[in-house]
């Protein structure tokens, strides 16, 4: 598959108006030809509310490319020009998705209301070693805090350094922080767990060349 990430930067005040025209009609619109759109995203800290983020993801690059000519919902031009006139500016970049996330389905018992968007610079051929410690090591220790990995992405193309994204959530920012993995270890979190976690997070970070992250609201729809 081949994933979209949409940035969208809307007028202020105009989040309310242009989630339920993502949620109740594009999210919708792309489900019906097939597209899995992921999540919608607004900033909480770190970037303004306005500044959005859908990942929406496309069985291969034609078929994206196929249905920008479409415009996935141009049966609903109205919807079209009312979300144009919401938006300050608006981009896209291409993303693959690793052999771990995102999952076929997101069950809504692990959606999360907050997701903490990392971005990685890595050396592109460490993006093997990069995925294992993340899938075998930090994502086992986090999850069991009850946070969830909702995908981890790599830039389409191949640059030097690569582009890494990944989605985590949380139930808040308090959740966030208390997975933070220089904190104490919790007593629920056994220790072998705990130590396997720290392993896998120090490998990580000695192959990390820059890294940084935003917490973002999520943004559902009611009826998926």
């Amino acid at each position: 598959m081949i994933y979209e990430e949409r940035r969208v930067v809307l007028r202020r005040g105009a989040l309310p108006d242009y989630r339920q025209i993502h949620l109740d009609r594009a999210w919708p619109a792309l489900r019906s030809v097939g597209a899995r759109p992921l999540c919608l995203l607004s900033g909480l800290i770190g970037l303004p509310a306005e500044e959005t983020y859908s990942f929406t993801g496309y069985r291969d690059i034609a078929t994206w490319e196929d249905l920008q000519q479409d415009a996935v919902g141009a049966a609903s031009r109205e919807a079209l020009a009312e979300r144009a006139g919401l938006i300050v500016e608006e981009s896209v970049r291409l993303l693959r998705p690793s052999d771990e996330r995102p999952n076929p389905e997101t069950p809504a018992t692990d959606r999360r209301a907050v997701y903490g968007m990392r971005r990685f610079s890595i050396r592109p051929e460490d993006w093997p070693d990069f995925l294992r410690y993340s899938a075998a090591g930090v994502w086992v220790r986090i999850e069991a805090q009850d946070a969830r990995i909702l995908g981890l992405f790599r830039d389409a193309a191949t640059t030097n350094p690569l582009g890494v994204t990944l989605l985590t959530g949380y139930h808040g920012a308090a959740h966030w922080e208390a997975t933070r993995g220089w904190r104490e270890r919790p007593a629920a979190i056994a220790p072998d767990l705990w130590e396997l976690g720290a392993r896998a997070a120090s490998a990580r970070n000695a192959i990390t060349l820059s890294t940084h992250v935003c917490l973002m609201n999520a943004h559902w729809p009611e009826d998926s």
